[in-house]
């Protein structure tokens, strides 16, 4: 149930408007660095002193403390023991967590800095909840900026000399990966989506294709996909991951009624508007992106992986394993939000500026979590029952 929480509303307002702000000056012209900082700091203590948020939370206490085996990823391990030696506990640790993934975020959105003003704001709205929820895979993911910040810098028009020419580039997304997957392994999905995209497809893919698979994804293939055809995909996981291994074993559960979680399903009217807003990003992105040649294979990257998530995310949105592959490839929404925002004209269609206007529906989620949060999913570590110290 939602609940409101004055403490919990004003200190996401301030983040919001902290990373706007920031964006804004960006955008304007000054240092990267020093005008990222405030967003570095606020975002490490805002994130890092949250309590008990998330089904993660309580279980990833435990692994830090050693009550809870946890062997999925050596690491991860690694890292907390290093954050022991240091002083810090179970709780000062998710600090730790929250400063790396801003970190890590900010080096990449560097290269965005001209789109600043949008895509900072943007980036809260998309990735709070992700850090927040998918306590480990987020903190995986930061290196996952790392290594598309390398990718990006790779020039693959021709694959053939692809490594000839990119030498440096390549054993720092190999490096970048390793470290990646040695913290979450469910981030391979991304590396190989993102990568393959990255080489192969250098134009977002046009509307006429994806919008029909879309609505398909929404609407019709639910209803009618057999999900125990996944069963074999599910076995060669397996056999190299705990995690994927340990839901091979309980197959005919996830594949069923039973591992439908209910908890996701939109009503009628939420799914209409979300199927407005993402139509029309998949139409204006395209345009936009194709319009402007500066960074286009980055961009047209981003924008596929998109439509990939967010097809993924609607084809499975009951089946939670699947939900969340698509959803943290959906996230990428922010960057062709933040070019259609930013090359915005007058020249537009009237059918253009009409549509447009369903974009708004990006802020749904964001708007969700920060006015109506559920019940007991809004707590600092000074609502905790007890003391706690953070050292």
């Amino acid at each position: 149930m939602p609940n409101f929480d004055l403490d919990y509303l004003i200190i996401n307002i301030i983040l919001l408007s902290c990373f706007a702000y920031c964006g804004n000056r960006i955008s304007k012209g000054a240092p990267y660095k020093s005008a990222t900082l405030p967003c570095i700091l606020l975002f490490t203590l805002v994130q890092g002193c949250r309590y008990m948020r998330g089904n993660d939370y309580q279980h990833y206490i435990e692994v830090f403390n050693g009550d809870t085996p946890d062997t999925t990823g050596f690491l991860f391990i690694g890292i907390n023991d290093t954050a022991k030696l240091l002083g810090f506990n179970a709780y000062s640790v998710f600090l730790i967590y929250s400063f790396v993934f801003i970190l890590c975020a900010t080096h990449f959105l560097k290269e965005y800095k001209a789109y600043a003003k949008w895509i900072f704001p943007l980036f809260i709205m998309a990735y709070m909840q992700f850090e927040e929820y998918m306590i480990r895979q987020a903190f995986s993911y930061s290196f996952f900026f790392l290594y598309m910040n390398s990718l990006f810098k790779i020039k693959p028009k021709s694959v053939k000399h692809i490594w000839r020419k990119n030498k440096k580039s390549i054993f720092l997304c190999i490096f970048w990966g390793i470290i990646c997957l040695n913290i979450h392994s469910a981030n391979i999905v991304n590396i190989l989506i993102v990568t393959g995209l990255y080489i192969f497809m250098h134009k977002p893919l046009h509307y006429s294709i994806t919008i029909p698979i879309y609505l398909l994804c929404v609407y019709v293939l639910p209803k009618i996909f057999d999900f125990s055809i996944l069963q074999p995909i599910l076995d060669i996981f397996s056999r190299h991951n705990e995690l994927a291994s340990a839901y091979a074993e309980n197959s005919s559960k996830w594949f069923s009624s039973e591992g439908m979680n209910e908890l996701y399903t939109r009503n009628v009217a939420v799914q209409a508007i979300e199927a407005l807003g993402t139509s029309t990003l998949l139409y204006l992105g395209y345009k936009t992106i194709l319009c402007h040649r500066v960074g286009q294979s980055i961009n047209a990257t981003l924008f596929n992986s998109f439509f990939i998530g967010i097809s993924i995310l609607s084809l499975f949105r009951n089946l939670e394993i699947l939900n969340r592959i698509g959803q943290v490839l959906a996230y990428s929404w922010i960057f062709p939000v933040s070019l259609v925002l930013h090359y915005k004209t007058p020249r537009w269609s009237k059918f253009d500026k009409l549509v447009s206007i369903f974009l708004v529906w990006f802020a749904y989620e964001f708007l969700k979590y920060l006015f109506f949060p559920p019940t007991d999913k809004t707590a600092f570590i000074w609502d905790a029952p007890f003391t706690v110290s953070f050292f």
